[in-house]
Order: structure tokens, then sequence, then C-alpha cells
């Protein structure tokens, strides 16, 4: 998951209607955290290899999508997720920091399409899943859906937005239903493979999970 995008790690092709040029977008940097430095390896930069004085617990990059780099950071002792501004010397600057009252089970940086191009971290804690998007006006995390309780206790393996609203130029579009990997109960068959289990939810109604 943290080759980021939803891609794979593979590189993207897409066209820009502004351009009318094919742009070549680069997987998402890959963020390896220590209690003391913080090392990130860009593909697209030079040296490839980026170090920081700084621990954290875990780190994720923005997607290349977005004009401007964002590299965000969960510490779990003061239970804090803190948001920076990579600038072009890739220094570092605080944007934003973020409270964090429940225990953070899973997380991951969702495409852009995901809401209307906008930064949008999926966080998901024992209550259900979050989306915060800190550079909202209303930077709060959100709940788009809640914990059933089939999912409660669950182990959050992999993680997935999609669909549409159908809304394009008026209207953000969004996505609509999320995809989850868990791994599966015990109660289920031996057949000499680990196997997973996938949970189809639709996002901010009822949150059912199929």
């Amino acid at each position: 998951r943290h080759f980021g995008g939803n891609r794979g790690g593979f590189f993207l092709n897409r066209y820009d209607r502004e351009t009318r040029r094919r742009v070549l977008e680069y997987p998402r940097p890959i963020a390896i955290c220590g209690t003391e430095k913080t090392v990130i390896y860009n593909i697209k930069k030079m040296p490839r290899g980026k170090v920081y004085q700084m621990g954290a617990s875990g780190a994720l990059s923005s997607d290349p999508g977005f004009e401007r780099e964002y590299l965000c950071c969960f510490h779990v002792q003061k239970k804090t997720l803190l948001l920076y501004e990579v600038d072009e010397d890739d220094s570092l600057a605080i944007e934003l920091e973020q409270p964090m009252k429940s225990k953070l089970n899973f997380w991951t940086v969702l495409p852009p399409q995901a809401h209307n191009n906008t930064l949008v971290i999926m966080l998901i804690t024992p209550l259900g899943g979050f989306h915060w998007m800190p550079l909202a006006l209303e930077p709060r995390p959100r709940r788009v859906w809640l914990r059933g309780q089939e999912l409660q206790g669950k182990r959050i393996l992999a993680y997935e937005e999609g669909g549409s609203n159908g809304y394009q130029e008026r209207s953000p579009p969004r996505s609509t239903v999320a995809l989850l990997l868990t791994p599966s109960s015990p109660s289920a068959p031996p057949s000499g493979t680990p196997c997973v289990d996938a949970w189809c939810i639709r996002l901010n109604r009822e949150s059912t999970a199929v």
C-alpha cells in the first residue's frame, strides 16, 4: 500500500486537457520511519532518498497528482497527526496538527479523484472510517462509514474507494463505495492457504456492508 494511488506502484499516463499532452505521473514516494529519523524515497528526485531528523510511528506522502507535495506523520505516543508541506528544497513546514482521540487501526492516502481532487487521508478506527481533509476549511475528520458487528475487531489489510456519484463540474465528484480486505474468520473451513474476506461498504448513508 505504500506505493499509493491504488495503482499498485505503476506509472500513470494521463491526458491533460489544458496542455493537450500526455503527462507521466510517478508512484507515490515511500516513507520509512524510525524513532529518530524518517527517510523519504522519491523516484522522480535526485538524490532519490532524503533523510529528515525527526522520528515518527508512520508516514504517508501525498499523491503525485497534486500541485504541492505533502507528508503526513503519525505519532503514537502523542496521539497526533502532523501534516507537513514539502518545499522545493525538500525542507518541511508544518501545516496542521490533528489530535487522535481514538486508536488508529489503518490509514492511507486516497487518490485525488476520491473527493473532488482534494487531499484526503483515510483514517480507520474502532468506530469506523473517517475522511480527513487537512487542506479544507473544516479539516476535522468526518466519518463516512460505521463499523458494524461483523467488522468489530477485524484487522484491516487493504482499503480502496471507488464508484462515482456521477457529478463532474457543478457538484464535486466523490466516491460512493469502499472495499476492505480483512483476514478470514477462524470459523472458515481450512483450505491449506490463507484467505481474506472482502467487504463492500456504501459511503455516507447507512454504510451497509455487503
